[in-house]
């Protein structure tokens, strides 16, 4: 019998789903019981992963194997398993090929493999060192573009560029490749989780993103199934899941398995795939609350189902989207949805001896409709 460990960012991520697991290593994390590890007094910047924290990870895991000869391990985010140095990595669960989600996981990459199948809002890469304001504008026929670093999430390394380019062109890397777009206004960004093996798939509801825009940065704020339907509007669903089924179609034929997570800008009647997200994500902990209430297994287990090639679909219509998911960080806005009852809270283990980096995490509030 397999002893599954979650290693992740939030020890909240698995709240709702928490007898799956036999204990979990987080950088947040309460540390209630056994086998629950979290990484010790510092709040780290979970969108920024270094040296403490690759270590932090190995020597854990390390630790769990020494004690649980049954020891296996499922990652929130399968890059992290792929990069670290592990002995155990026979251990690690549902875990695709490094190239592969590598490739798709880079935006410059994965617009150039997805770009006859779906529709990408206007977009060229350039070099730091190329990127000039007045260029880019005459290129993309726009007075405002957005900046993103090939290799990031939560709104890190994206920079809005209207006429203030000065203010953040010593944060641009003159040596490193950008994806450079449009910048849409009035547009909304919203997420479809999916979940494919060798023959199946399955499509789960939307939730449109709660993101803050300051100093020319966005930042993923949280994520809302509340009425999201309605909001983003039908016709636009069908759009995005035309691109959706397209995409599956070449990721099977890619040998991809397990979760996918889909990000759209919308605006009107027009719909672009921004991204792809081979791991969960942030809005994965209310989808699992939402699926348990309707008694249906969660995206864990159909996650590793996928990977033996046993998912079956399910009535996702008895998902009952009353949800909503904000986060708040250190040194960033608070967000209230004040129209919603806040249903409950977790900070994963702040204490009064922590020491905070710059815009890490410190807590998950849960609204209901």
């Amino acid at each position: 019998m397999k002893n599954i460990y979650w290693v992740g960012n939030r020890s909240s991520d698995i709240i709702y789903n928490r007898n799956i697991f036999k204990g979990y290593i987080c950088l947040y994390g309460n540390n209630n019981g056994v086998n629950e590890f979290s990484f010790p007094n510092v709040r780290k910047n979970n969108s920024v992963i270094d040296n403490s924290t690759n270590s932090f990870f190995e020597s854990t895991i390390n630790l769990v194997v020494s004690n649980d000869d049954n020891a296996y391990f499922l990652f929130y985010n399968p890059l992290l398993a792929h990069k670290i140095k592990s002995a155990h990595k026979n251990r690690f669960l549902c875990l695709n090929d490094y190239s592969l989600i590598r490739a798709l996981d880079d935006k410059i990459e994965c617009h150039e493999i997805l770009k006859n199948k779906v529709s990408f809002a206007p977009y060229i890469s350039l070099l730091g060192e190329d990127i000039a304001p007045f260029y880019i504008k005459k290129i993309l026929n726009t007075k405002c573009f957005v900046i993103q670093e090939p290799k990031s999430a939560a709104g890190m390394g994206t920079f809005i560029i209207n006429k203030n380019y000065s203010k953040i062109k010593n944060m641009v890397n003159k040596t490193e490749r950008y994806l450079i777009s449009n910048y849409i206004e009035d547009s909304m960004t919203f997420n479809i989780h999916t979940i494919i093996d060798s023959n199946t798939e399955i499509l789960f509801p939307p939730s449109y993103s709660i993101m803050e825009f300051k100093n020319n940065r966005v930042h993923y704020i949280g994520s809302s199934y509340i009425d999201a339907t309605n909001v983003i509007g039908n016709s636009n669903l069908a759009h995005a899941k035309e691109m959706i089924n397209n995409t599956i179609k070449l990721l099977r034929i890619l040998n991809y398995k397990g979760i996918v997570g889909f990000d759209f800008l919308c605006h009107k009647s027009n719909v672009f795939l921004l991204e792809l997200n081979l791991r969960f994500q942030g809005s994965s902990n209310v989808l699992n609350k939402m699926l348990k209430e309707a008694k249906l297994p969660s995206l864990f287990e159909l996650n590793i189902h996928a990977f033996n090639d046993k998912l079956q679909t399910i009535d996702v219509s008895k998902i009952k989207t009353f949800y909503a998911n904000v986060f708040e960080y250190y040194n960033c806005d608070i967000v209230e949805l004040n129209d919603k009852t806040l249903v409950e809270c977790f900070d994963d283990g702040i204490t009064d001896y922590s020491v905070f980096e710059n815009e890490s995490y410190l807590k998950r509030k849960i609204y209901k409709s």
